[in-house]
């Protein structure tokens, strides 16, 4: 790769970089279970093919009053992409490793750790300033693909991209996202928001002791899950929400109100191949507000998301977010960085969070293997969020959904993240037993 080769940074990276300077820690995490051993050498040298294939990862952030740009780093050669620890305690070590606040101007954008025991764990972390889940998901189909394509003693020739697009212009020349825009603009009155209603218990002041809880729904379940949802003119995501929103009003202590929630949308879909040609950031946010009462049932909760849900699927989901990374990229990045850290701190001041659920979906449409080992458990991590912010996210590998929180102990308490998710798995459960 050229010495010194420059790219812009496109607005949702500025955005997802900024947050992490002023809201999370910024960093996603895959995490793979194995039936088996990895060759670690190899994986090393995937790691390395991928940078020239994804060279984003091969750079670090560059801060400038006017513009921020990503700038290829001279140095990877003796950047560590991966390491090896042997220990019988790998959740602890796993934790740890996700724990890290790792610093992105040192480090590889990029950074994996296996745990090996009798067989191998292996989690892949990546900067949210690099890409988004979705993103993530397409980059950890290529380390798969390229460990394949090796261990069965094929030489993998490297092709750098050609061209090198990561913004999401083209989405905004779709005819129905110019008319969903027109609409937005010639709007006489800004639409009414009664803004965040959820606080979840939580204290204000320094993040440390970041830890992660996971929650898992069974394969029988799922499936269960998803036949009752589809009869319900459901999906996953709206039973997801629906659970989040029933889960909440108990912790927090709401009856008869509304609560806020906020769900992720994937601008992917709207690309004619459902995908990208590079990793990038590519998501918006959907709010909704659901009235919430706690004696009432999960099927009454589940219409009351799907009332919501469904306004939002038929008006270009995630393009009003969409629409403000523009144009907080039309700014300079002095100035978006001024306006962003006041709105934190605006949020904070107001002790309460919208909640986020991102539901990152089917992960791999079939199980997949690392050379002759299968992978028997595949899930994502997203940020630890500063409180008072709160994320979940979801993922499926097959069959198996898998819910996961990364926070903070010194100002949330991990008994209620655990109650929150003990509660959001039972009533699940429960309906997927119709």
């Amino acid at each position: 790769m050229e010495h010194g080769k420059r790219y812009p940074a496109v607005p949702q990276d500025i955005f997802n970089y900024l947050v992490g300077k002023y809201s999370a820690n910024s960093q996603l995490s895959c995490v793979l279970r194995l039936t088996g051993r990895i060759d670690e050498r190899l994986f090393e040298q995937v790691l390395r093919i991928s940078l020239e294939l994804e060279p984003i990862l091969g750079c670090r952030l560059i801060e400038e009053d006017e513009t921020a740009y990503w700038e290829w780093r001279d140095d990877l050669s003796q950047v560590q992409l991966c390491s090896v620890v042997e220990t019988l305690e790998v959740e602890e070590e796993l934790r740890s490793f996700i724990a890290q606040m790792v610093d992105f101007e040192k480090d590889c954008q990029i950074k994996a750790r296996v745990f090996r025991a009798e067989t191998d764990t292996i989690c892949v972390m990546v900067n949210h300033a690099c890409c988004d889940a979705g993103g993530l998901k397409e980059y950890m189909e290529l380390l798969i693909s390229i460990y394949d394509h090796l261990f069965k003693g094929s030489q993998y020739t490297v092709q750098p991209p050609v061209s090198y697009n990561r913004g999401q212009d083209e989405i905004f020349q779709l005819p129905k996202v110019i008319a969903k825009i027109n609409t937005m603009m010639n709007r006489k009155e800004a639409p009414t928001d009664p803004g965040d209603t959820v606080a979840i218990p939580c204290t204000l002041g320094e993040s440390i002791n970041q830890t992660v809880v996971s929650r898992q729904i069974s394969p029988l379940q799922f499936r269960r899950l998803k036949q009752y949802a589809r009869n319900n003119e459901a999906t996953i995501n709206d039973v997801c929400l629906a659970a989040l929103s029933r889960s909440l009003s108990k912790i927090a202590k709401i009856d008869n109100e509304l609560i806020s929630l906020c769900f992720t949308s994937d601008l992917r879909t709207y690309l004619p191949e459902k995908r990208t040609n590079s990793i990038y950031n590519l998501s918006g946010m959907n709010p909704i507000r659901i009235h919430q009462k706690l004696t009432e049932s999960f099927h009454a909760t589940l219409a009351g998301v799907l009332s919501e849900t469904k306004k939002v699927k038929n008006d270009c989901p995630g393009i009003d977010m969409a629409l403000y990374f523009q144009t907080l990229g039309q700014v300079s990045f002095k100035k978006a960085e001024s306006q962003f850290e006041q709105f934190i701190a605006e949020k904070v001041k107001l002790e309460y969070c919208n909640p986020w659920l991102s539901n990152v979906g089917v992960l791999a449409k079939e199980r997949i293997h690392l050379g002759s080992v299968a992978v028997e458990d595949y899930y994502m991590i997203g940020s630890g969020c500063y409180s008072p912010g709160f994320m979940m996210i979801a993922s499926t590998y097959n069959d198996t959904l898998t819910l996961s929180t990364n926070f903070f102990e010194s100002t949330l308490a991990q008994s209620t993240v655990e109650q929150l998710m003990d509660l959001m798995v039972s009533d699940m459960a429960i309906f997927a037993e119709g």
